[in-house]
């Protein structure tokens, strides 16, 4: 199998409600890149019926790889489990909760060509419900961030 241009790697975690939205979506942002893509899915010890909406789509779509892991072990070493079976040449990592859109993926590509980045991190500037002091803590680097080698949108 040749290596897809595209990995989207997404811990989930008890997402009955909002996976079949998420996949839909990807999926939408990945075929108008008209390139190949894999989307990785990793399930994080979900206690509904997570898993088994994962391996419909899964069964439907050879696009869709996943992982199961044992129990929960938190976003991080989900994430990292997802990393670690992706074959793309370039990774988005989404959430599978829809926080970050995924039709960015094209921009984010784009603006990795643009800039010859290897790391492209979007940031967004307000969320709905947030208080204006996570934007002070941003704006005063008391919140972690990626290193200023990355490109921004």
């Amino acid at each position: 199998m040749n290596r897809p241009r595209l990995s989207v790697v997404a811990p989930c975690f008890n997402e009955t409600e909002g996976i079949g939205e998420f996949y839909r979506r990807t999926t939408d942002a990945c075929a108008a890149l008209e390139c190949t893509y894999e989307i990785v899915l990793v399930n994080d010890g979900s206690k509904d019926s997570t898993w088994e909406k994962m391996l419909a789509m899964s069964a439907a779509d050879d696009h869709v790889v996943l992982v199961n892991l044992s129990r929960n072990h938190g976003h991080q070493l989900a994430l990292t489990a997802g990393l670690s079976i992706c074959t793309g040449e370039r990774i988005l990592i989404l959430d599978a909760d829809l926080q970050d859109p995924p039709e960015l993926a094209g921009r984010m590509m784009q603006v990795m060509d643009e800039q010859r980045a290897d790391v492209v991190y979007g940031r967004r500037n307000k969320r709905a419900g947030e208080t204006a002091f996570k934007p002070w803590l941003i704006a005063h680097h008391l919140s972690a961030l990626l290193p200023s080698e990355a490109a921004s949108l």
